[in-house]
């Protein structure tokens, strides 16, 4: 157990993800959220894949136990992502994240 790596890589996620709302915000007023999302999940895709391969787990990482559950948990995080870019999009940035960490 290394607690400074774990600090390191909980401090860049933070920074990232700021990076990432940011980006949004200011995106916020001449793209949907919907098409935000999409985005969002169209170049994560890839990533998630690449790292499935390097694990050697490509074949069994995109098998599922419970398919409808693994639809409703997309369903769920979906619309879970669209509510909160468009929520990014109408409140200023500062309530937004202050949120989204309560």
């Amino acid at each position: 157990m290394n607690p400074a790596l774990a600090i390191t890589l909980k401090l860049c996620s933070v920074v990232l993800f700021t990076i990432m709302a940011s980006c949004i915000k200011a995106a916020a007023a001449h793209v949907p959220a919907g098409e935000a999302v999409f985005f969002r999940s169209f170049f994560a895709l890839p990533v998630i894949l690449i790292w499935l391969l390097k694990r050697g787990d490509l074949q069994t990482g995109l098998r599922v136990k419970s398919p409808m559950g693994h639809v409703w948990r997309g369903v769920i995080g979906t619309s879970g992502m669209a509510l909160g870019f468009a929520g990014l999009g109408l409140l200023p940035l500062p309530e937004a994240t202050a949120i989204g960490y309560a």
